[in-house]
């Protein structure tokens, strides 16, 4: 059995925008399945009909991802695969929406045979040649992943906000990047010139880390169904549309791609809402 899975936690905000990517999955598959994992009080704030939308809800005990009292969100994307359903799951980030009429069948049979993928950069780091270039995009120098954890062969560059999955082939993966951010987060083990997102431990370090400990890697070195914002810069709305099935909101980068990103999810917001007949309850990300 195959699915969507789709997480929200933390924020109020959170589930209205699993609500408005399950729009737009189901505006292009009207047929497939999306659940949603999260807290109780994320997933209790949806109202009814949009409930409706998902066809299994799994509630994320607080214990699962929560350290000293605080909430650590890489850690609950480490054990994502805990919490899927299906046999096989693409995740995609919360923030994540998909141009209008796009049918994730299609990218599911493409991936039928595959174990584990996500979205990735053009290059895997296999060895010494292009470290110098991958300082950031793995989170920390990776000289230093190495030598922490004594990894002498690949490493994945991976990028969580699309990943998918076999739930029983690709488990080893995910239990070691949970096992590994406790290791840091607890400093059993020590990365020097560590970056930090939101202030936390990158999962997307800890699944770079993990690949490299299991040998389980995405399926190619670039893979990229959602928009890139470092490669589609010059592309035109049109052209971003044939290319890619959508994409997620970045934290950062290009003032002018962050303000077409912005501009581009409002409209289609709008569009998905209206057409399903349904009411959001929050407005350029602000609650009315």
């Amino acid at each position: 059995m195959k699915g969507i899975l789709l997480v929200a936690a933390g924020k109020e905000i959170f589930s209205e925008l699993a609500v408005t990517l399950a729009l737009s999955i189901k505006h292009g598959c009207p047929s497939i399945n999306i659940s949603l994992a999260g807290s109780k009080a994320c997933i209790g704030s949806i109202p009814e009909q949009q409930k409706k939308l998902f066809d299994k809800f799994i509630f994320i005990p607080e214990s699962d991802y929560f350290i000293n009292g605080q909430p650590h969100y890489g850690l609950l994307k480490t054990k994502l695969i805990n919490y899927s359903p299906y046999q096989k799951t693409l995740f995609l980030d919360a923030d994540t929406i998909l141009y209008k009429d796009k049918n994730l069948n299609i990218l599911f049979d493409e991936l039928k045979d595959i174990d584990f993928t996500s979205q990735t950069f053009p290059f895997f780091i296999l060895g010494s040649g292009i470290e110098r270039q991958a300082w950031d995009i793995f989170w920390a120098p990776v000289k230093q992943i190495r030598k922490s954890y004594n990894i002498a062969g690949g490493l994945a560059q991976i990028h969580s906000y699309l990943l998918y999955f076999d739930n029983v082939k690709a488990k080893p993966l995910f239990d070691k990047a949970a096992e590994v951010y406790m290791q840091i987060i607890t400093k059993k083990v020590k990365i020097e010139r560590l970056l930090r997102w939101n202030g936390q431990i990158p999962d997307e370090l800890c699944f770079c880390i993990s690949s490299g400990l299991t040998n389980i890697f995405p399926h190619v070195g670039k893979y990229s169904p959602l928009a890139e914002p470092t490669f589609v810069n010059n592309l035109t709305d049109a052209e971003l549309i044939k290319k890619y099935i959508g994409f997620t909101m970045p934290g950062k980068g290009d003032e002018t791609y962050l303000l077409k990103c912005k501009r581009s999810y409002i409209e289609l917001k709008k569009f998905y809402f209206d057409e399903f007949g349904l009411t959001p309850r929050f407005t350029n990300f602000k609650k009315k």
